[in-house]
């Protein structure tokens, strides 16, 4: 039997994955983090919805090749780092 040692909520490795890549992009850069072949996340759908609340990113839907939709964030110029911090410390 597993056990938790915590109560809190944990970051899924794909959050993780998208937070890094915020951290690294520039302005202007496009981030997809779902699609409607893929499938979207809640976690993911909720931390985007945070950091665009933020003023951190644009969220946009672009068509793809297979008629559908990807999800995106466009990085805006606004330093990042700091919100990132505390919206991770929030869920954490």
């Amino acid at each position: 039997m597993n056990v938790r040692t915590s109560d809190r909520p944990r970051i899924s490795k794909q959050a993780a994955a998208l937070i890094q890549d915020l951290m690294e992009a520039d302005p202007g850069a496009q981030i997809c983090y779902g699609s409607t072949d893929q499938g979207l996340r809640r976690e993911l759908r909720e931390l985007a919805w945070e950091i665009y609340q933020a003023g951190n990113v644009l969220l946009v839907q672009r068509r793809n090749d297979r008629n559908g939709f990807d999800y995106m964030m466009v990085r805006t110029a606004k330093p990042i780092a700091e919100d990132l911090r505390q919206i991770v410390a929030e869920r954490m």
